[in-house]
């Protein structure tokens, strides 16, 4: 279920859930670096922990819950905004590539346009990196600083 979840919508970031089995309680969540599990609770011997726990997952908000959030605009097309430049980027509904496995670095390409509407002339890529791997950004900052034609340029 948890790998359906994290196909089909890939930029979501992580599935919550819950199992009980008999009386024992147990909280999962599932990102695409792996899954994680509680330790396991009694019903009945935990029973405030367990409550409290119901209660935390109740009031998370949909980030907190594994959703990235992005801006939609009034036809609900997701688009996401470079920082810099403060351009707008508008994403078709799936990416064009995405990694086949569930636990992955996140990789989602989406084809994109400048404008609602527009044919998409743009790639905008999401994926997980560890900061001091960050090799691919370095190396495309080092070509646009050597003016080098044909490199894709990195927002």
């Amino acid at each position: 279920m948890a790998s359906h979840v994290l196909r089909s919508q890939p930029l979501r970031l992580s599935v919550h859930a819950v199992l009980v089995h008999r009386l024992v309680f147990e909280a999962w969540v599932f990102d695409k670096s792996g899954m994680y599990v509680s330790e396991p609770l009694g019903l009945m011997q935990d029973r405030a922990t367990v409550l409290l726990i119901l209660l935390q997952y109740s009031q998370k908000s949909r980030e907190n819950l594994g959703w990235r959030s992005l801006e939609r605009n009034e036809q609900n097309q997701a688009y996401v905004t470079v920082r810099d430049t403060k351009t707008q980027y508008f994403l078709e509904n799936m990416p064009f590539v995405q990694r086949g496995e569930l636990f992955n670095d996140g990789l989602a390409c989406y084809r994109a346009s400048s404008a609602p509407g527009q044919s998409p002339y743009h790639v905008v890529k999401f994926k997980w990196c560890i900061p001091r791997l960050q090799k691919e950004p370095h190396m495309l900052y080092k070509a646009k600083e050597k003016m080098i034609k044909g490199v894709i340029s990195l927002v």
